[in-house]
């Protein structure tokens, strides 16, 4: 989509909603991996991907929680099961895979990407155990710090394991076409 420097805020926001993109934020968050708090969720079993049949139980969540249905590459997760700087968690609950989290390592860094839990159990302190089962995995690997992008409705979650805020990016939100329901996001 070329930019005309001529388009008002209103005429753009309008080209973006053609897309079924809103302009929006994250925010960016980091925590040391000095410290991370232990799990609290008895009941939820967490194992990581190392399968096709757990692949495909992970990109279900992903593909219904995250995108609105729009189907993620099991090709990329796939190829990357393994290498030791990727790793993918899938959480079960009762044996019914209900969340997903992936940890991706570099230069000590460890980002925390793709957290989600179905809806029917949100809300329980899920999502906080997915986030910490990847942070342990970066430390694991080595990583001094842990990053990761929170949408509003992560935020809270986030704080209370101490991250702290470390910017307000600016993004596009895709929104899901039949209930106009943010469901996926993409920084620049």
């Amino acid at each position: 989509m070329k930019t005309n420097p001529q388009l008002t805020d209103l005429q753009l926001i309008k080209a973006l909603e053609t897309l079924h993109l809103k302009a929006g934020s994250w925010t960016a968050m980091v925590k040391s991996l000095d410290e991370i708090t232990n799990l609290k969720h008895a009941e939820l079993e967490i194992e990581c991907v190392e399968s096709k049949t757990q692949l495909t139980d992970w990109l279900r969540i992903v593909n219904n929680v995250l995108t609105g249905g729009n189907s993620v590459s099991s090709q990329l997760f796939g190829a990357n099961l393994k290498n030791p700087r990727f790793q993918l968690f899938l959480g079960r609950f009762d044996g019914r895979p209900v969340a997903t989290a992936l940890a991706l390592s570099e230069n000590e860094t460890c980002g925390v990407y793709l957290v989600s839990t179905h809806q029917d159990y949100q809300g329980q302190g899920i999502g906080r155990d997915m986030t910490l089962a990847a942070m342990t995995a970066g430390r694991k690997m080595k990583c001094e710090k842990a990053v990761l992008q929170a949408k509003a409705s992560g935020h809270g979650v986030y704080q209370k394991l101490v991250c702290k805020t470390a910017e307000k990016l600016s993004c596009l939100i895709f929104q899901n076409i039949s209930s106009h329901e943010t469901k996926f996001s993409m920084a620049f």
